[in-house]
């Protein structure tokens, strides 16, 4: 796709309407509803402010993947396989056959399995844009639905794909920064220098003065957190425990940073990352931070169906053993794995959550259309 095309230009966002402010209407919510969450019921300008910023965003990503010769895919928002990942639980749905029979169906936590299918099929630079869904993820931060952004490109290095992204994120400050609702955002942004990159181990020492062991072994890790205070439980496996310090000690930190990569996580975490080769208890992975918050997660994407399969089969074991919804294995991903993924990176991206940041809004239900925290009404954190 060339530049010329009709999304390279995204049209400027108006001042608020003179008969919104939104300083005023979060004040009133608090005011009327304290036993409520902060979450204020969006009027109808305030809607169509934040429309009009989404759409601006929207054209200005896909001007950014246009340009560099991207092709922009669809694919189902019904599957029938479920990602086994524990910390993932999808929403169930089912449809009727013309022969009678009922089949289970799911609605993806992310396009990544379709989108790789089509890289087997030859597609080498590959984006979409569409809805997650999470079940039980509702939080200031989460929305069970939400809209990402996920990519690929063939013959591309997690350190390149660490550039790219952080290109990407600029090119959204340098495109909406005359904007008036995102323009503080956008600064931010573009007054900070090259995003720094800390590995998981020195955000860890530096931020929450915790000094996980360089190989990651559980017993050190669970030690770590024990001489720093930090709560875990006896049946934690790797993964928990580094969550939990990330989360309880080292993301507060985080916001020191307009935009930080952490990188070099345990292999636990791997997902469908490949491995370091060097050091192959380390994944091949990324995120990105912008303000302390979360808005992309990057990999070098494994491309070995043997050991996918192994990691996928013990999600199935660790979800038996921890009485958590059983799915079973997405063997079509696999037979796609089989003939040969290419050897590639892909970065899924939090769009609503980037909206956020560029829009100094600390909700996700601030920036949608309609969330279900306005549908009921409001619902405590």
């Amino acid at each position: 796709m060339a530049s010329s095309s009709p999304c390279a230009r995204a049209p400027s966002v108006p001042p608020w309407p003179s008969s919104f402010s939104p300083g005023v209407a979060r004040k009133s919510q608090r005011a009327t509803s304290p036993a409520r969450s902060e979450a204020r019921l969006s009027t109808g300008s305030e809607r169509v402010a934040w429309q009009r910023a989404r759409s601006s965003l929207l054209a200005v990503l896909r001007a950014f993947f246009a340009e560099r010769d991207f092709c922009e895919v669809s694919t189902p928002c019904l599957a029938r396989h479920a990602d086994p990942a524990l910390h993932l639980d999808s929403f169930r749905t089912s449809t009727s056959l013309p022969d009678g029979r009922e089949v289970e169906l799911f609605l993806p936590t992310s396009p990544e399995f379709f989108m790789k299918r089509l890289l087997v099929d030859g597609l080498e630079r590959i984006y979409q844009i569409c809805p997650f869904f999470r079940r039980g993820e509702l939080s200031p931060r989460h929305h069970p639905q939400f809209t990402g952004l996920e990519w690929y490109q063939v013959g591309m290095g997690l350190e390149q794909l660490m550039a790219q992204t952080e290109l990407l994120v600029r090119h959204c400050a340098a495109g909406l920064q005359e904007n008036l609702l995102l323009a503080a955002g956008c600064r931010k942004i573009l007054q900070a220098a090259a995003f720094p990159r800390l590995t998981l181990r020195q955000a860890c020492r530096e931020l929450a003065g915790v000094e996980l062991p360089e190989d990651f072994a559980e017993a050190g890790v669970r030690r770590a957190l024990a001489e720093a205070g930090v709560y875990h439980a006896a049946d934690d496996g790797l993964d928990d425990l580094v969550n939990r310090v990330l989360i309880e000690r080292v993301e507060p930190r985080l916001n020191r940073y307009p935009a930080v990569f952490i990188s070099e996580y345990p292999a636990a975490m791997a997902a469908l990352a490949r491995l370091d080769p060097a050091r192959p208890w380390l994944a091949e992975r990324f995120e990105l931070y912008l303000g302390g918050m979360e808005i992309a997660n990057g990999y070098h994407e494994l491309g070995d169906a043997r050991q996918q399969r192994r990691r996928f089969e013990e999600q199935l074991r660790l979800r038996k053993s921890r009485r958590l919804p059983e799915v079973a294995l997405d063997e079509a991903f696999l037979r796609a794995l089989e003939q040969g993924l290419p050897d590639c990176s892909g970065c899924a991206l939090g769009v609503d959550r980037l909206l956020m940041f560029l829009g100094g809004e600390d909700r996700i239900a601030r920036v949608l259309a309609f969330s279900l925290e306005e549908e009921l009404g409001g619902f405590s954190d």
